[in-house]
């Protein structure tokens, strides 16, 4: 049931978000074939109770979307548990599994969430069914179903029980007592404890009732067979702690080693302290959410992109202290407390009940966080918001820095519109937003249940030329002796590795297999003043080789060339500081005619280049703008005309791309940021940059070196930028373990081509690989159902481009340019045109310098690419 509008509501609803200044998002829209049915819709009256998305167990390239069924009028059909898996297939929804788990009467809205909770590879769903206890009937029941992925490529949950149902492959009453009323609300999973073990994490909405609050537990194993094998271990709950006095929790939020209990009163907060390995119940923080609670609608995520997590979080209860609105809140390690700061002010639209639900993700794809919600009672009914953060790094507590909008409301009337999902459901880059009632909803013709509502993304989207293939490679183990944290890595041309390390004794040099051959420690030469001085190569900043064979070591205020043969010095030039007063280098980076490019650790700019011929810098390259101002390592073409440093930044951040035709002036010609499909390429620091395997091929060793020990590490690999075809694939680095740490801090490949070492920084060891490295590879040049859009040529361009475009048929075209806030500037197509290959003239005469975006909408296909602007 849609739920239109009447004309006379439609003029007043529009009236008043008029003059309010804000109107409803143009940039969504309902797809009515994407609508998501209640499946057994004669059986399950009472609705969806939860949903998860936007993973695919199968691996067959169709997001997943697992539902299970609400009890809501308390109907025998209600109350078994339902869980079906639907995928898309292009053009209809389809249940593809389904399982049914007999309790005594379930109960409302299910705790829901998935993961892999044993580590074997095979995803799970982990429903918490809320079930009544019964002294007779149901003392004790399953509060817990585990349905595990068959990892077989087959759309299999569970264990088949022979009549076509599906058993749950683990199931666990979490308490041994009987006559319990604990219902799980929602559950986290996370390595709280940092043993290497995610664990499960619950907040109990009968709180008041069972004493519980809150729970944690873990499992050993999820036994593929579900014969009981595995044993449930909860490891802490409320009543271990003696946590008392509080509501019932409606949410929580995991932030570090602290659990954040909300209630509609206070915070209750609870941590593992990893010092004395003890669980500790912490004093209550009543200012949080001003007491409003939350609804389900806490997440936790790095907001800016600083490498520190956030809790986002937005009021649900009736009433609340200066208006319902959404919240940041921050660690203060000072006053060990959540400090906050209400960024969007919601009052307009809810005066009674606040947010319910929410999911987190970057819908349009530019970069910036999204954070969608639902609604209770809100003006217009069943409103759903978009929240967007516009700002920079650490600017995340001020409020001018986000945008609100309601992106769909008035489905139907009533409702509690809670359930929600972001997810690519199709072939767009874009993301869905699905969402739902938890209860029905109506309008004329009485209450129904709700299907999930699909939002279709319709606005610009950034993506990039680059094209991501699959990269052979076989990691065949630590290469050498683990020395200190390697910083720089190059083999010599008689296939010797050269390793330097920061804050080691010397440069370590090993033959190919294994085995050292000599350190080359310190260094004699003259000082600036002229006297003899002796440097000690304890402090690599990176190493490389000239066309020579030389050996180009760095460190603070030199560069200096080695003699391959025994590490001798052959020539050396001091750093003179660069603006901010550095003087400590990047990782050298040299072309083929042996020019040495340097530039900074901090503040990468200027770059300056030593002249083989008199070792000595005779040009100094200033870049502008920079994509972030710390680096370790750069890297140029063979030819010299294009150069890359690295970007420290952390999370999904740009590296640019700087261009040269005289060899003088360097502007920005390109970035490496998202794939053809929108995806970003780089989603962690980008410490250094090597070139190998051929002129336009270079490896950016990507270092979560700001995140901490194990599962911070799983984002570390080499990620080979090809220029030639521009595609790009990873070398994953080791699995790090529990606990351990595998940056990448450079690379270098060995004269057969494919055994290739990579240098690691923090656990101070070398990685051998042996890489296939696809030189020849072609770009899939597949287009959507015939249509085509080409790269602007020239691109950039100042200030005049053409666009070309092809139709197989004749029909409505749109043809417009965005700007990178997704404003649209200029709509240089907006007819009727006939089929074949079109190419359109755009003037950018008007505009600034910048990187745009051009979208052609043709039918319901819609293609775009980005274009730079250089005046």
């Amino acid at each position: 049931m849609s739920g239109k509008l009447t004309k006379v509501a439609f003029v007043v609803v529009f009236t008043m978000f008029m003059m309010m200044g804000n109107l409803f998002a143009q940039d969504f829209a309902r797809n009515a074939n994407k609508e998501i049915p209640v499946p057994d819709a004669d059986l399950n009256t009472g609705g969806l109770g939860n949903m998860v998305t936007g993973m695919d167990f199968d691996g067959d390239g169709r997001t997943d979307v697992f539902v299970v069924n609400h009890n809501w009028n308390d109907a025998d059909n209600e109350m078994l548990v339902r869980i079906y898996k639907y995928e898309f297939n292009g053009t209809a929804w389809e249940v593809v599994w389904k399982a049914t788990y007999d309790v005594w009467k379930q109960n409302t809205w299910p705790a829901m969430t998935y993961g892999d909770i044993d580590g074997d590879g095979k995803g799970e769903i982990f429903i918490g069914p809320v079930n009544w206890t019964d002294a007779t009937n149901n003392p004790n029941p399953p509060r817990l179903l585990v349905y595990e992925s068959a990892g077989d490529g087959t759309d299999v949950m569970g264990v088949p029980d022979g009549s076509g149902n599906y058993l749950p492959n683990s199931t666990s009453t979490i308490t041994t007592e009987d006559n319990v009323n604990l219902r799980p609300f929602r559950f986290i999973l996370k390595d709280i404890d940092e043993d290497g073990q995610q664990e499960l994490i619950f907040a109990d909405r009968r709180a008041t009732t069972s004493g519980w609050y809150f729970g944690v537990m873990s499992v050993d194993n999820i036994p593929d067979n579900g014969d009981g094998s595995e044993t449930w271990t909860v490891e802490v709950n409320g009543l271990d702690l003696g946590l008392t006095g509080a509501e019932n929790k409606w949410d929580l939020a995991v932030l570090g080693n602290t659990i954040y209990l909300f209630d509609e009163t206070r915070c209750d907060r609870v941590r593992w302290n990893s010092e004395t390995s003890q669980w500790e119940l912490l004093a209550p923080q009543t200012s949080v959410l001003k007491g409003a609670g939350s609804w389900k609608s806490a997440q936790v995520v790095d907001i800016d992109g600083n490498a520190e997590e956030e809790i986002l979080v937005g009021t649900w209860y009736t009433t609340v202290e200066g208006g319902h609105g959404i919240w940041v809140y921050q660690y203060d390690a000072t006053g060990d407390s959540l400090v906050g700061t209400k960024v969007v002010d919601l009052s307009p639209w809810m005066t009674s009940y606040g947010v319910y639900g929410g999911a987190v993700g970057d819908i349009d794809l530019n970069g910036k966080l999204d954070y969608v919600f639902g609604s209770r009672d809100a003006s217009p009914n069943a409103a759903i918001f978009r929240v967007e953060y516009q700002g920079a790094q650490d600017q995340v507590n001020d409020p001018a820095n986000w945008t609100v909008e309601v992106i769909d409301s008035n489905y139907a009337d009533g409702g509690r519109w809670g359930i929600l999902g972001l997810a690519n459901v199709d072939d767009e880059p874009s993301l869905e937003v699905l969402y739902t009632s938890s209860v029905p909803a109506g309008g004329l013709f009485g209450e129904s249940p709700m299907p999930i509502v699909v939002l279709d993304y319709n606005g610009p989207v950034e993506v990039g030329p680059w094209q991501k293939v699959d990269i052979n490679y076989t990691y065949e183990g630590i290469f050498g002796d683990t020395l200190g944290a390697n910083h720089g890595i190059v083999v010599d041309n008689n296939d010797n590795v050269w390793v330097g390390s920061w804050g080691a004794d010397a440069v370590v040099v090993y033959n190919p297999d294994g085995v050292e051959m000599f350190r080359v420690d310190s260094i004699l030469i003259q000082a600036p003043a002229g006297n003899d001085t002796t440097v000690y190569l304890a402090w690599c900043r990176g190493l490389a080789k000239d066309p020579d064979g030389n050996i180009l070591y760095a460190q603070t205020g030199i560069v200096v060339k080695l003699n391959p043969a025994d590490g001798s010095v052959l020539d050396y030039v001091y750093i003179p500081p660069n603006a901010g007063g550095s003087t400590s280098p990047l990782k050298p980076a040299v072309d083929s005619d042996g020019y040495i490019y340097v530039g900074y650790v901090v503040g990468v700019t200027p770059v300056n280049v030593i002249d083989p011929t008199t070792f000595t810098f005779t040009q100094s390259i200033t870049l502008d703008p920079l994509a972030g101002g710390f680096a370790r390592g750069m890297e140029v073409s063979s030819d010299g005309t294009k150069m890359i440093p690295g970007n420290l930044d952390a999370g999904v951040h740009k590296l640019y791309v700087y261009g040269t035709t005289d060899y003088v002036n360097y502007p920005v010609v390109d970035s490496v940021y998202k794939d053809n499909q929108g995806a970003p390429m780089l989603t962690t620091q980008s410490v250094t940059l090597d070139r190998f395997g051929g002129d336009e091929i270079f490896w950016v060793s990507q270092d979560n070196s700001y995140g901490g020990g194990g599962a911070d590490q799983l984002d570390n690999a080499l990620v080979m930028l090809n220029f030639h075809n521009m595609t790009y694939g990873y070398v994953w680095m080791p699995d790090p373990g529990a606990s351990g740490y595998t940056g990448p801090r450079g690379a270098a490949l060995a004269s057969d081509g494919q055994t290739c070492y990579v240098a690691n920084w923090n656990g101070g060891v070398v990685y051998k690989y042996n890489i296939s490295i696809p030189t020849a590879i072609e770009r899939d040049h597949k287009v959507v159902s015939g249509y085509q859009l080409e790269q602007n040529y020239p691109n950039p361009f100042n200030p005049v481009t053409n666009i070309k475009f092809y139709l197989p048929k004749a029909e409505k075209v749109e043809l417009t340019v965005y700007n990178m806030l997704g404003q649209k500037v200029a709509t240089l197509v907006n007819e009727n045109l006939n089929a074949g290959y079109k190419t359109v003239t755009f003037d950018a005469s008007n505009l600034a310098s910048g990187v745009y975006v051009y979208v052609l909408k043709a039918g319901d296909v819609k293609l775009s690419k980005k274009m730079t602007l250089l005046k």
